[in-house]
């Protein structure tokens, strides 16, 4: 038995629900972790913490040709294919594009210690685009929502213990 028009819509209203809440609860524990981590580290540290964060986003925005979008029309048609595929290309990419991080060592008077980081943020940005895209692709927006909701706890939690270590913009990057 098919679906009806209204049960469609009824799905993808429902589906776009829960990734706006998603994409609230990574907005609102975003705030929540600069806040804390913040008052806990100082503006040097939170400096440090941003700019590895801006430029392994950016690195990760460049190395990512639609990847996730593409992904979203082959997992109904290819699944675990093309998953992996996507995948693949993601770290491949993320690897690559992370090695431009070099051009910004001479940035802040000790950030070549960030580098590390800014590898590590990078692939992992572009992996979990894909990743996330594949639960999307797969329509379960819902999990799309809990997985947020649990990293932006994890985040939080993490962060706030690394600086509680005292390692500063470190730990908070």
């Amino acid at each position: 038995m098919s679906q009806t028009w209204d049960d469609n819509l009824s799905e993808v209203i429902r589906g776009s629900i829960w990734l706006f809440l998603g994409s609230i609860v990574v907005n609102i524990g975003g705030l929540i972790f600069w806040v804390i981590t913040g008052m806990l580290s100082g503006a040097a540290a939170i400096g440090y913490a941003t700019t590895s964060t801006s430029i392994a986003w950016l690195l990760a925005s460049i190395g990512n040709p639609g990847l996730g979008f593409a992904f979203l029309r082959e997992i109904p048609v290819r699944g675990s294919k093309a998953y992996i595929s996507s995948l693949f290309l993601a770290l491949l990419f993320g690897s690559v594009f992370s090695l431009f991080s070099f051009l910004f060592t001479g940035l802040y008077r000790d950030f070549i210690e960030y580098l590390p980081l800014i590898v590590l943020l990078t692939v992992l940005s572009l992996t979990t685009a894909i990743s996330l895209s594949s639960l999307i692709g797969a329509l379960l927006p819902k999990r799309v929502f809990v997985i947020n909701l649990i990293s932006v706890i994890i985040k939080i939690l993490t962060g706030v213990f690394l600086v509680l270590l005292g390692l500063g913009g470190y730990g908070i990057t």
